[in-house]
């Protein structure tokens, strides 16, 4: 009896870490949203992340769905050209980002997002 305990304990405690993980991607892709971060400065994981939640390829018509839903609210049919790989241990996160990331950031958010970062010009307009 005492080992069907530690066993459940032990099972609990991964799964409030992986949703821990899931909380915490999904806190940082939406900041990184809100706070217009150039594509090209986001982390790799976190782009992956957002990647897979966008393109839910392979997965069931409800998944698909919530990506089409995710990618319209981002960026109302405009959507870059992303080169990146989707990290297959992160696809429990990239579900968490699917069905909550557009309760988070505005409508339209990702189209304000810059490919690259832009350089600051000169003060002398040099």
């Amino acid at each position: 009896m005492m080992q069907t305990s530690s066993t459940n304990q032990s099972a609990r405690r991964e799964v409030e870490k992986r949703l821990d993980i899931q909380a915490r991607m999904l806190r940082s892709i939406a900041t990184l949203i809100a706070s217009r971060t150039a594509w090209s400065e986001w982390p790799k994981v976190e782009l992956a992340v957002l990647v897979g939640a966008l393109r839910a390829d392979g997965q069931n018509s409800f998944e698909e769905a919530k990506a089409r839903n995710l990618s319209w609210h981002l960026f109302r049919g405009e959507m870059p050209e992303f080169d990146t790989e989707t990290i297959s241990e992160f696809a429990d996160a990239e579900d968490r980002v699917r069905a909550d990331l557009t309760g988070l950031v505005e409508l339209g958010a990702g189209r304000k997002i810059p490919a690259a970062k832009r350089e600051t010009p000169s003060k002398f307009g040099l």
